[in-house]
């Protein structure tokens, strides 16, 4: 008899657990091979820079080994742009008379279109079967009373959570492994006739890598890449290789569990401080994929019903950044979802884009979030938001510069996420802050920083200054620290009159 044979395409889900598409294809597969690409094209699309690269790196590392006790062999591949994606893995499904390919869904265009066009070429050959994977709730099932998309996160959260409320939230389990001898089938194809004539070919689109001995991760030499700091061009504190943070899946369930147990109940009163650790640090994780969206809901639904309400909003908030990604797929390319965007001139003083940037604004709480950013590769929400706000209404430079700034900068970038929250600052987004709401970063300092201990810690040149003097930097320039790049009253009262003008 013909064995079934499938393969599970890896893209934003390297995970076993609560993995829809591995679960799937190892329940109807006689034997399994799982496929991963490293497509360049996306990454300089996505402007992804090194740190969020070196996390996915060590994402897949964990997800190799963690395969491999499934007896699951993992072919990871290089290739340059989406095309090749699609070519390549028709060639190996026909190579290896792949019967089913499994995926999990990705919302932003490129890569919808890219799915699209793998559907299409596949579909006299290899039945495609696709999930929900990165969501709590698929995003083409929640439509209006209208029904049209919401545009509004407030009604789309109260449909969410009636729909999550209405059944018991399903979280796939990890496979059981399977036979040993499912590991050997890459090696056992190399040996038949038509995969040798695919190696002699190289047998996949030009720029595409592979290792030809064992079609697994080392063929990327994940360790050099892993460690190996390459240069982006854009301004960064001389400090050696960032440390990437720590996403096996033990150990994020672990962290999940523990934040659950000890933080989760006082999260809505802390979470705006900076200086307090009272976030889960999960962003890394989900960011990757190395713990699903679903299983966070489910366990801190469960353990505490009544004091998780904030957190699981900012899980809806992920949520509906990808639905309106879906929904509305001109977000994914580089335009706002207002109108209103395409109207707007923006300042391009390349000089005070840079301070922003260095952390040399001469707004203590600014510099301090700038620096902690270009320095660990993470940034505090509270802090995002500040920053990202200071930047498109105090400065008036335009939101994609930051947008792009973040993601080279970010190890838990998420595009969905970064753009709808730069759009959301910027007051070009759905649901977005009023163009003439601007944050006061001066009082928002005071607000969640009040000792200036966050300040301090990250602007050492501050040491030795109170929290009084430090927060009035307004009034009196602070000795020996960067002068002040914009007058915030006046920047706020220009950035309402460019809005006001290009809504007319």
């Amino acid at each position: 008899m013909k064995k079934n044979i499938n393969i599970v395409w890896f893209r934003n889900d390297l995970r076993v657990d609560d993995n829809p598409a591995l679960f799937n294809a190892w329940k109807t597969s006689d034997q399994l091979i799982a496929v991963y690409f490293l497509s360049y094209q996306q990454d300089q699309y996505h402007n992804l820079g090194n740190n969020h690269k070196r996390l996915r790196l060590k994402a897949l590392s964990n997800l190799k080994q963690k395969l491999a006790e499934l007896n699951i062999p993992l072919l990871i591949i290089e290739s340059q742009n989406y095309v090749s994606v699609v070519n390549d893995l028709h060639k190996i499904c026909e190579r290896l008379s792949i019967n089913q390919l499994f995926f999990n869904r990705e919302h932003a265009f490129n890569e919808r279109t890219r799915d699209t066009q793998v559907t299409q070429k596949m579909q006299d050959t290899v039945f495609i079967r696709q999930y929900n994977g990165d969501c709590l709730v698929e995003p083409g099932s929640i439509l209006n009373q209208a029904g049209l998309p919401y545009k509004v996160f407030t009604p789309f959260a109260n449909q969410v959570r009636k729909i999550l409320s209405g059944s018991e939230l399903f979280c796939y389990i990890i496979p059981s492994p399977m036979p040993v001898e499912n590991f050997q089938l890459l090696q056992e194809a190399k040996k038949t006739s038509k995969y040798q004539d695919c190696i002699k070919q190289t047998g996949f689109e030009d720029g595409c890598r592979v290792n030809l001995d064992m079609l697994e991760i080392q063929s990327v030499d994940l360790k050099t890449m892993l460690n190996t700091q390459q240069t982006i061009d854009e301004p960064r504190i001389d400090k050696p290789l960032i440390d990437v943070p720590r996403i096996d899946e033990i150990h994020l369930r672990g962290q999940l569990l523990d934040f659950v147990i000890n933080n989760i109940s006082s999260y809505e009163q802390e979470r705006n401080f900076p200086n307090l650790e009272s976030t889960s640090q999960l962003s890394f994780g989900l960011a990757v994929g190395a713990i699903s969206v679903r299983r966070c809901y489910q366990i801190a639904k469960d353990r505490e019903p009544t004091s998780s309400d904030c957190w699981l909003n900012e899980l809806i908030w992920r949520d509906f950044y990808r639905y309106v990604m879906w929904h509305f797929p001109h977000v994914s390319k580089k335009r706002g979802f207002r109108s209103v965007d395409s109207n707007l001139v923006w300042s391009t003083n390349n000089e005070q884009l840079g301070r922003w940037k260095r952390g040399q604004t001469g707004i203590p709480i600014i510099d301090a979030a700038m620096r902690q950013l270009i320095t660990t590769g993470w940034m505090h929400n509270r802090l995002r938001m500040i920053t990202a706000c200071y930047l498109c209404k105090n400065l008036w430079i335009d939101w994609r510069q930051g947008e792009v700034f973040f993601a080279q900068h970010l190890f838990d970038y998420d595009f969905a996420s970064n753009n709808g929250g730069w759009q959301w600052c910027a007051s070009v987004g759905t649901d977005a802050a009023p163009y003439f709401r601007v944050f006061n970063p001066a009082n928002q300092q005071k607000r969640f920083d009040p000792e200036a201990n966050f300040i301090k810690k990250w602007l050492p040149e501050l040491a030795n200054y109170n929290a009084k003097e430090i927060h009035n930097f307004e009034s009196k320039a602070i000795t020996d620290y960067y002068p002040i790049q914009t007058d915030l009253k006046y920047s706020r009262k220009l950035a309402i009159e460019h809005f006001k003008q290009a809504m007319t």
